[in-house]
């Protein structure tokens, strides 16, 4: 509305599904009716939909006062710019965790440990474990330290340290016998040793069904929704030595299709979502969280990757090995030659 107010004609909006998308994009090309905008959908689609030339680059149309520089450059490919987005719309995982439960149990609070430098794996699972327990008796466990919503590649990334890894100018590079990685697959033995089976039927923090969990947020589990007056926080995901690496985000946005038949409109359109997006996003988190907290975020999204899932072949190499205990050399000797072949 706001838009064909302000430049008149008209805007349409089609929403084909989830991961539809790219399919969209080939049948517009196909009948020569194309559109000018697509939402990327996560990690699935870029850098791919780039290669095949269904996305146009936008370095010419972008507008850094609505795209921060950082969730920008996860969209660049060869030197160029996909995809309008910023911190608002490319959300980051994060360990999201009930503060009031810790406290509680006269535990260090994660939010501490990141300050200071402590916040690692080491301490990450200690904690794991030690909210995995059964608290009624009755010989079955009933709390989970992690649960249920995490992916175990992101504390990867999170420690820079993958089997695969993006180098830019769309190119991959074998790290799995980087000193990072070997330290991830020494997590993952640590990880495999502890029950992960909390069910997934929501408000697993507020219920204290779980202590800890990793989302996509900073939003998801904040605040209480419920009846809870329990408080809840959050902090980047653990590294090896408790710096903090990288943030690695659900890499969204809106990119513009290639041979777009209004790429001048297509990129105000693009940039006021943005701008609204991020109006929108920062209002609420003014309503909701301490000054301290949105200054945390800021910071943790200054320096973020993309969880990329769309070379998964070769990006999760050795996480099962890892997981069932098998040592860290033992993997880099089993994949690496094969890695840098397929790479």
């Amino acid at each position: 509305n706001e838009f064909q107010t302000k430049y008149g004609g008209t805007v349409t909006v089609n929403v084909v599904g989830w991961n539809k998308g790219g399919d969209a994009i080939q049948e517009a090309m196909a009948t020569g009716d194309l559109f000018d905008l697509v939402y990327t959908e996560g990690n699935a689609r870029f850098p791919g939909d780039a290669v095949d030339k269904l996305y146009q680059p936008i370095d010419q149309y972008l507008d850094y006062s609505v795209c921060d520089k950082a969730s920008a450059d996860a969209f660049l490919y060869r030197g160029e710019h996909y995809v309008y987005t910023n911190s608002s719309i490319t959300s980051p995982y994060l360990i999201i965790y009930n503060k009031t439960l810790f406290s509680e149990e006269g535990l260090k609070d994660p939010v501490e440990l990141y300050e200071s430098g402590e916040w690692t794996y080491a301490k990450f699972l200690e904690y794991m474990a030690y909210f995995t327990r059964d608290t009624d008796g009755d010989g079955e466990i009933d709390q989970w330290g992690l649960g249920p919503r995490f992916k175990r590649q992101n504390f990867g990334f999170a420690n820079d340290g993958m089997p695969v890894y993006e180098v830019g100018d769309g190119k991959l590079a074998v790290g799995i016998d980087s000193e990072q990685c070997m330290q991830w697959f020494e997590f993952l033995n640590g990880f495999g040793q502890i029950d992960t089976s909390c069910p997934g039927d929501g408000g697993w923090l507020e219920a204290r069904q779980c202590a800890m969990f990793s989302e996509a947020g900073p939003s998801a589990g904040l605040s209480s929704e419920g009846t809870s007056t329990d408080e809840f926080d959050f902090v980047p995901l653990p590294t090896f030595d408790g710096r903090q690496a990288t943030t690695p985000v659900w890499d969204n946005g809106y990119a513009m299709v290639n041979g777009a038949p209004n790429p001048e409109g297509a990129a105000v359109l693009a940039s006021m979502i943005c701008k609204a997006k991020m109006d929108n996003y920062e209002a609420e988190l003014e309503s909701k969280y301490s000054a301290e907290q949105i200054a945390r975020y800021n910071s943790i999204m200054e320096k973020i990757i993309p969880q990329r899932r769309n070379y998964a072949n070769v990006s999760n190499v050795g996480e099962g090995e890892a997981l069932d205990g098998s040592p860290a050399q033992t993997i880099v000797e089993t994949y690496k030659s094969q890695l840098e072949a397929e790479v």
